[in-house]
């Protein structure tokens, strides 16, 4: 929306938002025996997690969480699991996490089916998601579906998608981002809070709401005919 009005000028009460579903299939899962098989299946171990769904490209900016996870949690037993196929200077990614040494820390799955998406939520403790630009950054609210607390990027879409239910950092800013992990980590009940107004943002992501929305825009079309 703030594109359109910045980028054509187009008035605000001209435009309608559309936002897709969030499908039912994603909820969390709490089968332990469907938790260890994604794990074992896509080579995550045992230990606990912070995680960042997207392709690997400079968009995405894997480089700079990968700083905010050294810097937060490289001295703790927690892993950076960035789940994605590979993308455009994907390479750089790569380069980076060898030459900080953090081979065994940051995990490539690389591709994660749609059907093991709901363990995979379910088995990281943070989802992250520090764009420098969303179209929208529907792993956010798949990721809140599942009762994953959500740290995402300040800029673009992700303000408007995540609304109060996520803690919101600049995406240039290393501390800024490793601030969050940490408070994320060391706070239970900041954990829970987030949780539950996930769970209550994602209600209002739905295919039904979005034919409601546009039933609406073409009833209102049709009484300016």
């Amino acid at each position: 929306k703030d594109d359109l009005i910045e980028l054509y000028s187009t008035p605000e009460n001209k435009i309608t938002v559309l936002y897709p579903g969030v499908s039912s299939d994603f909820r969390p899962i709490i089968d332990p025996a469907k938790l260890r098989q994604v794990r074992k299946r896509y080579k995550l171990g045992e230990e606990p997690f912070v995680l960042s769904v997207g392709t690997l490209q400079p968009r995405k900016n894997h480089l700079t969480l990968i700083k905010a996870f050294e810097l937060a949690l490289g001295d703790s037993e927690y892993n950076l699991v960035l789940a994605g196929g590979k993308g455009w200077s994907y390479e750089e990614v790569y380069d980076l996490v060898e030459s900080r040494g953090l081979q065994n820390r940051v995990l490539f799955p690389g591709f994660v089916a749609e059907e093991d998406l709901s363990a995979l939520y379910s088995s990281a403790n943070i989802m992250t998601l520090p764009s420098l630009y969303e179209g929208f950054g529907l792993p956010v609210l798949e990721a809140m579906a599942c009762g994953l607390p959500v740290i995402a990027s300040s800029v673009s879409s992700l303000p408007e998608v995540t609304g109060n239910a996520a803690l919101l950092v600049d995406p240039g800013n290393v501390e800024d981002i490793a601030d969050a992990i940490l408070k994320l980590v060391e706070n239970v009940d900041l954990r829970k809070k987030l949780r539950n107004k996930g769970f209550k943002r994602v209600e209002q992501f739905s295919w039904y709401a979005s034919a409601k929305t546009l039933l609406g825009v073409y009833r209102d079309l049709a009484e300016h005919l």
